[in-house]
């Protein structure tokens, strides 16, 4: 490595697939090409990224345990998903001018067990106390520590939704909210001279299967149920992915017999473009609306929801959502009555394919480019002022709540 260029980690220790690892890898990737820092990623020695980077690249590991300290200098500069400070590791032993980098890539990252706890109580206004309390008792130094981060220009917004949580749920101040938004790479519109199937819509959905996700997987399969069987329209959909509820999502849509749902484990990203030559529709969040798009693949926006949808979610292309979101908790002012958007999107697949496919492809080129975004990201680095020393130190201590209740640090399994 370099000793007079900086030091520039991304720390994400986690040895599934997701978002957050595949994020980080991607642009570890592309600035070890740039040159501009000395590039390191820290994970544990059998997580995704310690196994699936460019060894032949300016890319170092640095192997992770809750055993072994890792210690960092003055102007290293460390990259985290945000996180409450109370759960950050105790394992790293930062210097007083170690520089700390929030990206916001979560809706609840900053508000932890309060979301998990608040989402329980069906009543909204028991909810808004819950929050409250939880805002000004529980996670008071995290309030503080949000408004420290964003004086120093050092948290990042992947979207919209991410900024208006945190400023909604932590009450904190966040008048010009800094934007970095998810990246893509390897961008190629595959569908340009694609003709969908007259006889057969094609309809993928890829994502972990777990608890904000599930409800609107399902109430998307019960509404193409209704369409398939309202106008005879053959409707195959491929669910790819796991999570805790899977079998909740097979045994609820036992009953949906219009649609023929296809289940797979996984798909190797490395594969995803040929897998999606014959698909016609994709309905994802987060990372995965990118891989779809990225290939002109059309693509659906599915917003959150941490119950059963009951009102009429209207749905809508990707395309058309604003300050980068890929994913908004469901509320009223998502839902119309008796909406026939899910119709509407399918009836003009059928009329408008390449129109749709272009849209889908220019939309991620245009937004979430690697090449756009990196130089982007260099930019608000560099601007960027927190230091560790900025921060009082018993931010980082657990408050007798959560002792309680036995929370544990971040990344300590």
């Amino acid at each position: 490595m370099n000793s007079t260029k900086r030091n520039l980690y991304f720390f994400f220790p986690y040895r599934g697939v997701g978002g957050v690892p595949i994020l980080f890898l991607r642009l570890a990737n592309y600035l070890s090409n740039i040159n501009s820092y000395n590039i390191f990623l820290i994970d544990y020695v059998d997580g995704y990224m310690a196994k699936s980077y460019n060894k032949s690249k300016n890319i170092l590991l640095v192997k992770y345990a809750t055993n072994e300290m890792i210690n960092f200098k003055d102007n290293d500069i460390v990259v985290f998903q945000s996180m409450p400070l109370w759960g950050m590791p105790s394992n790293l032993n930062f210097s007083k001018k170690t520089k700390l980098i929030y990206w916001n890539l979560h809706p609840y990252n900053m508000f932890g067990y309060a979301s998990s706890i608040s989402k329980y109580f069906k009543n909204q206004f028991v909810q808004k106390l819950v929050t409250i309390g939880f805002r000004y008792f529980i996670y008071f130094y995290d309030k503080k520590s949000v408004q420290i981060f964003n004086d120093k220009k050092s948290i990042y917004f992947m979207d919209g939704e991410n900024y208006i949580k945190t400023k909604e749920l932590l009450d904190v101040d966040i008048a010009n909210p800094l934007y970095s938004p998810l990246i893509i790479d390897d961008i190629d519109n595959i569908k340009q001279q694609y003709t969908p199937n007259d006889n057969i819509l094609n309809s993928i959905w890829i994502g972990r299967i777990g608890d904000f996700k599930v409800h609107i997987l399902l109430y998307t399969l019960q509404q193409l149920n209704k369409i398939a069987k309202n106008y005879k329209k053959s409707i195959v959909f491929t669910i790819v992915g796991r999570g805790e509820y899977l079998d909740y999502l097979q045994e609820q849509t036992n009953s949906l017999n219009d649609i023929e749902i296809k289940y797979i484990d996984y798909i190797d990203p490395n594969d995803l473009k040929e897998f999606l030559i014959d698909m016609d529709i994709g309905f994802a969040m987060g990372t995965a609306t990118l891989d779809f798009a990225k290939y002109g693949l059309p693509t659906v926006l599915l917003d959150f929801a941490y119950e059963e949808i009951t009102k009429d979610y209207r749905f809508d292309w990707l395309y058309n959502t604003k300050n980068f979101t890929l994913g908004r908790q469901i509320t009223n002012a998502l839902c119309v009555k008796n909406n026939t958007s899910l119709k509407d999107i399918i009836v003009s697949l059928e009329d408008s394919y390449q129109l749709l496919s272009q849209k889908s492809f220019e939309y991620i080129k245009n937004n979430f480019d690697v090449a756009i975004n990196a130089d982007k990201f260099i930019l608000l680095i560099e601007k960027s002022t927190l230091v560790y020393d900025d921060l009082n130190k018993k931010y980082f201590d657990m408050n007798m709540f959560h002792k309680v209740i036995g929370a544990k640090k971040y990344y300590n399994a």
